[in-house]
This record gives structure tokens, sequence and C-alpha cells, in this order.
């Protein structure tokens, strides 16, 4: 699958630079290579942390340089934050990956209908995925490169305790703020593609789980047995797709596993199959918002600061051409960040709700056993509880909350606009 491939190879360069550690049966080498670039990149970053941190605190009475200094500090520490949080719970998302993923590939030998579906949540991921890492390189490439500085000039503010106008001490601090900047921005691509990874084929299994409980009635939908077509494995596999759906529709019972006993297929067995399924996906919500919630916490607030700081410094170097440049695309890229969070986390939210109605319109009128009203009752019930990502014990991600943080940065932003001009000296 080339979701698949493409989430090995950036784990792969997750480990190369010592993030992820490799597993325990991996030669002896890779073990202390993990280790040794671990230290190295973790003593490089900290350096570079610090320098800009230092070049704060000596000019903390210089608004402009606070602005400037604050909207890096602010995006380093939640790259920072973020890496740490993935290197505890690695384990944690090795079996959330297999967990979210199997069912994904087990839909993928279903029949067109679903395969649709599928097909176009995995083109709008590598439609995502070129977009982040051009939004990268882009921020990459604008910070160190393509804004033009002064003879001896470091790409970004920074206050080291050597003199960096010099060679090779100025050798020096470039290297150690290039490292710093490649690194964070390989962990933005490879920590935001597998976040929102998660976060987008949840949805497309709550998407699967919605129509089933629709097509629950065996005198009304068939089955789906998995004998995949050719022509819609070929489909799947090599992107031929020209013209795809909003809302494919779904006429088909999909169960979940391919060897559940079918030979009593009746309203009830379907029913079952789908409560498992909703327990195992409130499940997967659950344990991803014990690895990210604290993670979005930082991402909401350090947003808010950055989105308000790069706007500030751009206008404020609307007249300079570099620095506009460089804050402009800052702001773009911190803008984009939390509006694709905020938007994978509503869709979730919003399909997740839909289970209502799923269920409410699965033909439970049409059948008498009293069991079936129980289980109808305790899965009305369980949807009163939304499946939603949260920020914390304070926020739920969604748009409203996109909203509000923007609102929240405005006002900082107007607030600082303010002080600035009446610091300026009037002019009689």
């Amino acid at each position: 699958m080339f979701i698949r491939k493409l989430v090995a190879q950036l784990l792969l360069s997750y480990r190369f630079i010592g993030v992820w550690t490799y597993e325990k049966s991996s030669p002896v080498y890779l073990h202390l290579f993990n280790s040794s670039i671990r230290i190295f990149s973790a003593s490089i970053v900290t350096i570079y942390f610090g320098t800009i941190l230092a070049d704060l605190i000596v000019n903390y009475k210089n608004l402009n340089v606070l602005s400037d200094d604050g909207c890096f500090l602010c995006g380093v520490y939640v790259i920072l934050f973020k890496a740490f949080k993935y290197h505890r719970f690695q384990n944690k998302i090795n079996r959330l990956y297999d967990e979210i993923h199997e069912p994904i590939d087990l839909f993928r030998h279903s029949y067109p209908g679903v395969l649709i579906t599928i097909k176009k949540a995995m083109l709008l991921e590598n439609l995502d995925f070129y977009m982040f890492s051009s939004f990268a390189m882009t921020l990459g490439l604008s910070t160190t490169f393509f804004v033009p500085r002064k003879k001896g000039e470091l790409p970004v503010r920074a206050l080291f305790p050597f003199d960096t106008k010099t060679s090779p001490m100025h050798e020096v601090a470039f290297f150690i703020q290039i490292y710093s900047i490649a690194f964070a921005l390989t962990n933005v691509v490879t920590l935001e593609f597998i976040g929102l990874g998660f976060i987008r084929w949840t949805t497309v299994q709550l998407v699967i789980l919605t129509w089933n409980y629709k097509n629950c009635r065996t005198d009304v939908w068939k089955r789906d047995t998995f004998d995949p077509l050719p022509d819609t494995i070929k489909m799947i596999n090599n992107f031929g797709i020209t013209k795809l759906n909003d809302q494919p529709v779904i006429r088909k019972f999909v169960p979940l596993d391919t060897n559940a006993d079918g030979s009593q297929d009746c309203y009830l067995w379907r029913f079952q199959i789908c409560i498992k399924h909703h327990q195992k996906l409130t499940w997967i919500v659950k344990e991803l918002n014990s690895v990210f919630s604290s993670s979005m916490m930082t991402q909401l607030a350090t947003s808010a600061t950055m989105i308000c700081l790069a706007g500030f410094q751009a206008v404020l170097g609307s007249n300079d051409k570099s620095s506009f440049m460089k804050f402009t695309v800052y702001l773009g890229a911190t803008f984009t960040q939390l509006l694709y969070w905020c938007w994978f986390s509503n869709q979730l939210l919003s399909q997740a709700i839909s289970l209502t109605t799923g269920i409410w319109m699965s033909g439970w009128e049409h059948q008498f056993p009293l069991n079936v009203r129980n289980l109808l009752t305790i899965s009305m019930l369980r949807t009163l509880k939304p499946l939603q990502m949260k920020a914390g014990n304070f926020f739920t991600l969604s748009l409203e909350t996109f909203v509000s943080i923007l609102k929240s940065s405005y006002s900082f932003f107007a607030l600082l606009s303010s002080t600035t001009q009446q610091n300026l000296p009037q002019i009689e």
C-alpha cells in the first residue's frame, strides 16, 4: 500500500535523526548510531534554542527583537515537545498505526463503493504530504538561503558566546542553525503526516461504519464477500481514478473481519459487528487523545502566539522584502498547520455525530426481538458522547476552536501594534 510505504520511509528518517529507536532485533551498530545521533541532535538543538533565548533575554526591552525571537522560540519548543511525546509513546503509536491501518488494508479488497472512499482519502493524503513537504522546504530555504543578509549575519537572530562574524566561528554558528532548522522541519513533516493520517483513516472507518449501520437489513442490502475484482484492485494500486464522487454510496454491508462467520447472516449479526467496530473506534480515539492531547494543547497555545508574532513581524518588515518574505512564509506555515489539525478533527467529530443517524436508519423498526431494541438503545446512548480530538482537558479541536484561536491572535496582534505606535516618536 502506497501510504504504508511512505510512512515507513518517514519513520526511517525519524530513526535516522535519532527521535525514534530501532527494534531490539536490529543490529548493534544501528542502535549505536541511533544513540549517537540522538545525543548529537539534542545537543545541537539545545544550543540553538539557548542562543535564541539568550538574545531574547538580553534584548527584552526591544519589542521588535522580542517578537522576532519569540516567534522562533515557540516554533522550536512545540516541535521539541511533540518529538519528545512521539519518542515516549513510540510503542503506542506503532500499535495505533497497526490498529488503524489493518482494517483499511482489509477494506481495499471490498467492492468499488468502499474502494472509492479509500481511494479519495489516499489521493488527498498524498497531496497533503507533498504540500507539507513543499511548505517545509520553502520555509527552510527562505529562512536560510533566499533571504539576503549582511556579511557575517546568521539566518536567525541569536546570541552566541563567541564572535560569529569571523571564520571559523561563523561557519560553526551557521551549521548549528542550519542543522537545527533541518531537524525541526523533518520533525514537522513526519509528525504532522503521521498524526493527521491517524485521524484521516479513523474518519474513513467511521464513514464505512455509518453505512454499515444503514445496511444492516439482510432483506435489502447484500453482504460484501471481499472478492476483489481485477479492475478495482488495479484502480486502487495505480492511482488511476480520474473522477471521485464527493459522497460515495456504499450499498453493501462490509464486515470488519473476513473470518467472521456469516452463515447466520441476519440483522442482529450485522448490528453486533457494527457495535464491535464502534467499540474499537472508541478505543482508538481514546488512545489518540492520550498520545496527542497534551501536544495539541501546546500546539494551540504556541500557534496563537506564532501567528500573532509572525504577522506582527511581517507588518513591521513590509518595507523590507527579505523580512516580509521570511515571516509571511512562517505565518502561512503556522496557519496551515493549525488549520489542518482543526479541520481533520472537525471531520472526525462530524462523522462521529452522523453515527446516530446511521443507527436510526438501520431498519430496527422491522425487527421484533427485544434484544435488538436493547442493542439499539445502548448504541444510541454511546453516540451521545461523540468521538472527538481534545487539546488537554479544555478544548475540542474543531473549526470553531480554529476561529477562536485566530480571534485571540488578532487581539494580541492589535495590542502589539498599538503599543508599537505609542512608542514611535511624534512628528510635529
